[in-house]
């Protein structure tokens, strides 16, 4: 499965749960020179129905992607103040960590 294909199966999953979650646009243009999105947050983030907040990010096993330190450092931030935050690689781990 592509990167693209897992993101878009988590954000079924999530959703069929109740809970309301997007795909998260973060990165760079221009050599640095333009930023979007918080730094490290997740491909997927929304909220639970119990107003929880959530953050999703995609590494592919595949392509031997792993997580940044940015990345690290908000899945434990989230994770420290109440939220679910997972760093996942198919929809399988996704659901193994809910």
């Amino acid at each position: 499965m592509t990167t693209s294909e897992i993101t878009q199966a988590c954000l079924q999953f999530l959703t069929t749960r109740g809970w309301t979650v997007w795909r998260n646009n973060s990165g760079g243009r221009g050599g640095g020179k333009y930023h979007f999105g918080k730094p490290g947050s997740g491909d997927i983030i929304g909220y639970t129905h119990e107003g929880r907040f959530v953050n999703v990010e995609v590494k592919n096993p595949e392509t031997g992607d792993k997580a940044t330190q940015a990345q690290l450092d908000f899945h434990h931030h989230v994770m420290v103040h109440g939220g679910f935050s997972a760093i996942v690689g198919s929809l399988d781990d996704l659901k193994k960590r809910m």
